[in-house]
């Protein structure tokens, strides 16, 4: 489902999704605005609407993951062996 027009958070989690997409079928190296803006079927220039480089798409679909990881429950060997560490 496309984000409503106006909807800034919504569309810059829909061009995170899609580098991760880029990322797993091409590797760093193929990723791209171009790529990413192809895998969303979009242009390149609502991409850089939001997303000026390579680097701040990259640093923003990190933070996406970080978010989403720190609320997904570990494995109890992982809690166990921060808690005696």
């Amino acid at each position: 489902m496309t984000p409503a027009r106006g909807d800034h958070d919504a569309r810059r989690e829909d061009v995170s999704e899609a580098v991760w997409r880029v990322l797993a079928a091409r590797g760093f190296g193929g990723l791209t605005l171009r790529a990413v803006a192809g895998e969303m079927g979009a242009t390149t220039g609502l991409v850089t609407h939001y997303f000026p480089s390579k680097r701040a798409l990259v640093r923003h679909a990190l933070e996406v993951l970080d978010r989403r990881s720190a609320g997904r429950p570990r494995p109890a060997e992982e809690r166990v062996g921060q808690a005696s560490g």
